[in-house]
């Protein structure tokens, strides 16, 4: 399994189509899940989101959650990351973006560091 490990847990895939996604603390709880509804390796993964823990309101379906793509843009290589519509978790959907602002925060600067580690 391949997994990216933020500062706060760890993030764990085959990556696979259809495979299980689940994010865990860094003391090993699992608090997130999904699965992965789009591979086209190295330029496109996507996978839904969803909350274990019962805390947020959610609809979800293949188009919420997180895309990543890759686009070429002379001799860079440019990284595009999209998450679903938050405006569909009913009640707790401020709540949800809030935190998930907070976790892309925490992702994004680790995710530049290993971009940056593989290109030199």
């Amino acid at each position: 399994m391949g997994f990216f490990q933020p500062s706060f847990g760890q993030l764990d895939s085959s990556w696979t189509l259809a495979a299980e996604v689940s994010w865990k603390t860094t003391d090993g709880k699992t608090t997130v899940g999904g699965k992965v509804t789009g591979v086209d390796y190295p330029r496109l993964l996507s996978f839904t989101v969803h909350d274990l823990n019962g805390q947020f309101d959610e609809v979800q379906s293949d188009e919420d959650g997180i895309l990543y793509t890759l686009s070429e843009s002379g001799a860079r290589t440019l990284l595009h990351i999209t998450q679903g519509d938050f405006g569909k978790m009913g009640n707790n959907a401020h709540e949800f973006y809030e935190a998930t602002a907070e976790s892309w925060d925490k992702a994004l600067p680790k995710i530049k560091e290993l971009a940056e580690r593989a290109a030199s």
